[in-house]
């Protein structure tokens, strides 16, 4: 895939200078020459097919129909990717293995292509092909993808030659991974000191700016660890029984968060505005669980103190108030 290559040019750069630029052209010229239309001949050629066979009399059902079914195959092919990976092997029957990631392909190059013509075609019959709407939808996809960090996906053939691999042949690259999205939330929430001191001495624009921008690294982060989370769920928490696995995650997770009293945390509710807060408190995340708890504890204990040495007081204010008894003499 795209992605197993980083680092690749690097690895591959030995002998002479002339010998690696002359690798290069070829390379060059081998894409342009012989990948690029191989693959835009695949590309037009099940484009037409799929014209042709899915619904042709309805293009707006044709279209839905192709988009769900791409989308969700190339979905479920990123899902199983490591069950794929590790099941489909040459080291243990190359016959199989051969046969068996070239029908893969042929699925996911299907599955690729409908859902690139599903959309295509909604985006031609919801908002039709006139020049404003194009460049409005370029613009917004393109300034998408920029805010994404994702604009190198839109590189194809020539400029992108993928090796079929055995070590890499089923991977899938994601933009979010589990590991990368805890790492951005310990780095997120390291820079909260800072974030929060340069906050509390900005001013207008600069100070809504920098805010939006670490809460922006936050939503990352926030994205990574649930797309994660949500993937282990989905691959090892009973995977063959997606009833009892929903379930029990439901049930135990809100039985869990209800005794720890933060069952609220569930909900998605209320507006709230950027830099909205005073001084630095803008970028402060609202994480005070432990905090508020021994907050509370400290606040009884002194509550506690505070009657009790009120009660003290006012048995000494009774004590002294009390007059002298003189005792009673005797007859």
């Amino acid at each position: 895939m795209r992605g197993s290559t980083a680092g690749l040019a690097d690895t591959l750069a030995g002998g002479s200078r002339a010998y690696s630029a002359v690798l290069e052209a070829a390379d060059a010229l081998f894409a342009g020459a012989v990948v690029a239309p191989a693959v835009v001949t695949y590309w037009k050629s099940t484009w037409t097919l799929l014209d042709l066979y899915a619904l042709p009399d309805e293009p707006v059902k044709s279209a839905a129909l192709c988009a769900a079914a791409g989308l969700a195959c190339n979905f479920l092919l990123t899902v199983f990717q490591t069950h794929l990976t590790e099941r489909l092997r040459p080291d243990k029957s190359r016959l199989t293995y051969y046969v068996l990631s070239r029908l893969y392909t042929c699925l996911a190059g299907l599955a690729c292509v409908a859902a690139w013509r599903g959309v295509w075609n909604l985006l031609n019959e919801c908002t039709g092909s006139n020049a404003r709407t194009l460049l409005s939808t370029t613009a917004a996809a393109t300034l998408s993808l920029v805010a994404l960090r994702a604009l190198r996906n839109i590189c194809a053939a020539p400029f992108a030659v993928a090796v079929d691999s055995p070590m890499d042949y089923f991977d899938v690259p994601t933009m979010f991974r589990t590991i990368a999205g805890y790492a951005l939330v310990i780095v997120t929430f390291a820079l909260q000191a800072p974030v929060r001191w340069a906050t509390a001495r900005l001013h207008g624009a600069p100070r809504l700016l920098l805010a939006d921008v670490y809460h922006l690294v936050s939503f990352f982060a926030t994205v990574n660890v649930w797309r994660g989370v949500w993937g282990l769920l989905d691959v090892y928490f009973f995977p063959e029984t997606p009833k009892l696995s929903n379930w029990c995650s439901h049930l135990i997770s809100l039985a869990l968060l209800i005794l720890l009293n933060c069952s609220n945390s569930v909900l998605v509710r209320g507006v709230y505005i950027d830099a909205e807060e005073p001084a630095g408190e803008c970028v402060v995340f609202p994480c005070h669980y432990l905090r508020l708890y021994f907050h509370k504890e400290r606040t009884k204990k002194r509550h506690k103190r505070a009657l009790a040495a009120a009660a003290a007081a006012s048995r000494r204010s009774e004590e002294s108030s009390l007059p002298l008894q003189i005792p009673e003499e005797k007859v």
